[in-house]
């Protein structure tokens, strides 16, 4: 018997991405700190996914190395250099003062304004079929131009694999997760200690909690607020919901084993 030729296409979406652990996530070796409380432990994994790799320590700070003295610099391996290389190339931080204000200035924003002004906009967007939304030029003509970046994401032809199907209220999420990944990059650097980034911690992990309810409401705050401040989606976007996958799935992972309001 000859059945027809199954020609049905499937999408796959980010909500299906998030559903399971991706095959790549099932081998990587999340570090878990058995002597980290559970409240410094939902706070500190705030971060992810930010640098989500083998070896990571997932609900709580990188180890504290500092940085090598004298002879030290030409003949001993400085295994924080590479959080403080990272920390200067990427967010411009050198110093202990510059990591803490820029914490602080992250936890400050409360979300991103313009992207609350467009959220109807963007709900609109996500809710239509893209063969049938409107044409690019067509939507940016009715926006800002300063206020594109906001927009184009969900133009893309990737949004329905790259963004959630329903715009989160905020984007808070990803300030305060940038914040604590800071944090967590100045630990490991050497740069500060824990009981500078105790206060700050609670902070972040207050924000998050009075905005979101879950670390998958969470999570699509920092995708969109990722994407948003891009302003563009790319094959970085979705790796890096591929990274929240495995942050939501892994056995090892905070996000698996805490509840965000617990």
């Amino acid at each position: 018997m000859t059945h027809p030729v199954d020609t049905t296409t499937h999408t796959t979406t980010y909500r299906s991405t998030l559903l399971t652990l991706p095959p790549t996530g099932a081998a990587l070796r999340l570090v878990w700190d058995d002597d980290r409380t559970p409240e410094s432990s939902r706070a500190w994994a705030l971060s992810l996914p930010h640098g989500l790799g083998d070896g990571r320590v997932v609900n709580g700070p990188a180890e504290a190395h500092l940085p090598n003295t004298g002879f030290q610099k030409l003949f001993v391996v400085d295994p924080g250099e590479a959080h403080r290389h990272h920390l200067a190339t990427v967010y411009g931080i050198r110093t202990a003062r510059e990591a803490l204000e820029a914490v602080r200035a992250r936890l400050a924003t409360g979300g991103d304004p313009r992207y609350r002004a467009h959220r109807g906009l963007l709900a609109t967007l996500c809710s239509t079929p893209a063969g049938q939304r409107p044409a690019a030029h067509t939507v940016l003509g009715t926006v800002d131009p300063a206020d594109h970046h906001v927009v184009v994401p969900f133009l893309s032809d990737t949004a329905v694999a790259a963004l959630p199907e329903v715009p989160p209220a905020e984007t808070t999420a990803w300030d305060v997760s940038v914040a604590v990944h800071l944090l967590w990059l100045a630990h490991g650097g050497g740069l500060v200690t824990g009981d500078e980034c105790s206060d700050l911690l609670a902070r972040a992990l207050d924000s998050a909690r009075s905005v979101y309810r879950t670390w998958a409401e969470y999570a699509d705050g920092v995708v969109v607020g990722r994407a948003v401040a891009d302003g563009r989606l790319d094959d970085s976007c979705l790796r890096f919901v591929r990274d929240v996958a495995v942050a939501l799935n892994h056995p090892d992972s905070p996000w698996s084993r805490l509840e965000l309001q617990g």
